[in-house]
């Protein structure tokens, strides 16, 4: 799009050309006789020949160049109790783990950091999203996590509705079936088991041996073991962006506008009217019929707020006037809380540029054993710590392995919030990690599963040594539970801050349709509108959600 496009008007914006966005700005523009314009902060590299090359790379996400720089905070706790918690989980490591640990907090203290309270949320800037920029891992999530939808009175997102949904997104490489599908703009590609790398075979063989059932990972009762799907052909990553626009970019009915900041939706007469965005430092406004906010569960929920729509005293806080008073925009964030127990492979067992995760375990906790799925362990192997630096300087290694216990059904809950009211500023995201106590417990046995299976002779004489973890700690609730609250971390999976709900849910934020309450023609569709969380990685729940609603946007 040239700048003698602005402040042209339009039927719809989609803000935010990620996951969702790109589906739904994509779907939109096949009626030709309909204008749409898709925003994106970050850059546009247009069709898959010229992505740079880590764009591509399916292997390993991307956690520098293409991405928002949020800082979040784990939990709420202040800096005198996390350093209790981190001396508790120090002295009870080895003397080289707590050198390398000490190393690691010595840095963090010095970028101004509350001592292993914050760590890097590196989600996607740039067409395409997190689709362009994370682990390409393609799984619906079970039937029972989108049941938990309908159960709230959203009767759209039945299961038949998702599962056509998640249909129309998928070309399924490997299985076929009435519930897989070759028509989607998707490749769904299973890793096979004849192409696993030996660390990822070794935790295979140790999970059967316990008794875990074997299923494919998209089978909607999906337990147990499984081969992870990966959105990926011919060997390289297919984002929301190559999927669907790729084809889309031709239609003069389609606008794409990159590097370009949203600042807020003007709203008249309770109606939203259109966008005003930062373009280079210059302020342009766009008018629309409809807009649809895309920017998922980190930057959605602000673009409201800076619209005057959430908490009348946080909006008034930032100077901003209260539009309409919807008290739950920014909160219920979800994400799937992860203790890794992190590594140094011996020489010969993995090396950079080899697949990280091509297994999944998903079980049910014994102490929730109502809650099917609340737990998923992965084994991480060749890791290239380059991308993630603390763990670099804490292992003295490029080369990393671990098994990484995930929390698939969370109860805690965190939120987003300003900082200012300029678009200019990073919001404030809070992921209160492993805060409930029954997530505590549940991820205390998932690492007491994951050392169980390092422990076993197929896995431990292929590692040098394990970063802070030992048998004691292992065998100590006490000690257990401090290095639990130490070492959790979130998986970038951010969900629910603009949840939907019914009309007389006070929390709710919109409607099943993704319709704001209080705003005409103002729609939220993408990971913020999830009620809870299923219970393995949203990139293709994300994707489902387009499809979902995108029919439903065409009879609005």
């Amino acid at each position: 799009m040239n700048d003698n496009n602005l402040e042209k008007e339009y039927d719809d914006i989609v803000v935010g050309a990620g996951s969702t966005g790109a589906v739904i700005a994509s779907r939109l523009s096949e009626d030709s006789d309909r204008r749409v314009l898709l925003i994106e902060a970050g850059s546009d590299f247009g069709k898959l020949e010229n992505l740079p090359p880590e764009l591509i790379n399916t292997y390993h996400p991307v956690t520098k160049g293409y991405n928002w720089s949020i800082r979040a905070y784990l939990r709420e706790r202040e800096f005198l109790n996390s350093l209790q918690s981190a001396s508790t989980a120090f002295s009870a490591a080895d003397k080289q783990s707590r050198i390398a640990m000490a190393k690691t907090a010595i840095r963090s203290a010095y970028q101004g950091n509350p001592l292993l309270s914050r760590f890097d949320y590196p989600v996607g800037k740039v067409v395409g999203g997190s689709s362009a920029v994370n682990g390409a891992v393609a799984i619906r999530g079970s039937m029972a996590d989108y049941a938990e939808w309908e159960s709230l009175g959203l009767s759209l997102w039945s299961w038949e509705n998702v599962l056509n949904g998640f249909k129309r997104v998928e070309n399924d490489q490997h299985q076929t079936g009435q519930i897989y599908s070759q028509q989607g703009p998707v490749p769904i590609d299973h890793v096979q088991e004849d192409n696993l790398y030996p660390l990822q075979r070794d935790f295979l063989a140790i999970c059967e041996g316990i008794g875990y059932p074997y299923a494919d990972v998209n089978d909607p009762y999906a337990s147990g073991l499984s081969l992870i799907a990966r959105n990926i052909m011919n060997g390289q990553r297919v984002s929301a962006s190559t999927a669907y626009l790729d084809k889309a970019r031709a239609r003069v009915n389609l606008d794409i506008l990159a590097n370009t900041t949203v600042d807020r939706v003007l709203i008249q007469n309770s109606k939203a009217a259109g966008i005003v965005v930062l373009k280079q430092g210059v302020e342009h406004t766009f008018s629309a019929r409809r807009v649809i906010l895309s920017s998922g569960a980190i930057h959605s929920p602000t673009i409201l707020m800076r619209s005057g729509i959430g908490g009348e005293k946080e909006l008034q806080t930032h100077g901003i006037r209260p539009v309409v008073n919807l008290p739950g925009v920014g909160s219920n964030l979800i994400d799937h809380a992860a203790v890794g127990i992190w590594a140094v492979p011996k020489s010969g067992h993995g090396k950079l540029g080899d697949e990280i995760h091509q297994v999944i375990l998903r079980y049910t906790s014994k102490l929730t054993p109502s809650i099917s799925n609340d737990m998923s362990l992965y084994m991480l192997s060749s890791v290239d710590t380059e991308q993630f630096p603390e763990l670099k300087m804490a292992l003295g290694s490029t080369l990393a392995l671990a098994i990484s216990a995930v929390l698939a059904k969370p109860q805690s809950r965190g939120n987003v919030s300003l900082t200012s009211a300029n678009s200019n500023d990073t919001p404030k995201v809070l992921l209160n990690c492993g805060k409930e106590n029954s997530d505590k417990q549940k991820l205390m046995e998932g690492v007491r599963l994951s050392w169980y299976i390092l422990q076993q002779p197929l896995l431990n004489t292929k590692y040098e040594k394990i970063l802070a973890w030992n048998q004691r700690i292992i065998d100590n609730d006490k000690l257990l539970s401090e290095a639990v609250s130490t070492f959790v971390r979130g998986s970038w999976h951010a969900v629910g801050t603009c949840k939907m709900g019914r009309d007389n849910d006070s929390s709710a934020v919109v409607d099943q349709y993704g319709r704001v309450y209080g705003i005409d023609q103002l729609v939220v569709a993408d990971a913020s509108i999830m009620p809870t969380i299923p219970s393995v990685p949203t990139n293709l729940t994300c994707m489902m959600i387009g499809e979902v609603l995108v029919n439903e946007l065409k009879k609005m």
